[in-house]
């Protein structure tokens, strides 16, 4: 049984992330990770057993700094919107930053282990608990009445949808969904 260094893995997923931003994911190899990383290539499979899951690790790590990002921005002293705009545009840096390789993970299933399945979901319910308290906050700031037709927690999954769509999709501008939300929030 091979041995598995914590400290490895972490040197791998630094040196792949290293690629991926310079050279983008198509030209990562294992090999390349390997030789970055000062190890033999078949030891980097002990850690990740296709590029697929290297990436899926790499991107988790990613959106979980991503979730850190805007848990602060919406524990920052300014209006709903101001928040939500922040939130959006870290949102949109890193789908520029790994949109193709995002949506590639996303599509190849084999690709993704029942793990990173359920990864993808926390950061998901993260990023929705977090609009939710913004939400909340705002409607106890403005003494909103909740409306019934749409709980906190609906509207808060519904805003990272569309966030997530408006940013791969730059056909859409966050300024007409901000205008929606505005009529509905305000």
């Amino acid at each position: 049984m091979p041995k598995i260094y914590d400290d490895l893995k972490e040197t791998i997923l630094k040196e792949a992330k290293v690629i991926i931003l310079s050279k983008g994911y198509r030209k990562l190899s294992m090999r390349e990770v390997a030789k970055a990383s000062g190890i033999a290539v078949g030891t980097i499979y002990n850690y990740f057993p296709t590029k697929d899951t290297l990436m899926s690790e790499l991107m988790y790590q990613y959106w979980l700094e991503f979730v850190a990002a805007i848990q602060e921005a919406e524990q920052e002293d300014c209006e709903l919107f101001a928040k939500f705009k922040r939130i959006y545009t870290i949102l949109e840096s890193f789908l520029d930053i790994f949109k193709d390789t995002w949506l590639k993970l996303n599509n190849n299933e084999k690709g993704m282990t029942k793990e990173h399945h359920k990864q993808k979901q926390e950061v998901v319910d993260l990023f929705v608990d977090t609009l939710e308290k913004a939400i909340i906050s705002h409607k106890e700031k403005k003494g909103s009445a909740d409306n019934q037709e749409i709980n906190d927690r609906e509207l808060a999954s519904f805003i990272v949808q569309n966030f997530m769509l408006i940013a791969q999709m730059k056909q859409f501008k966050y300024e007409t969904f901000e205008m929606i939300l505005k009529s509905y929030l305000l």
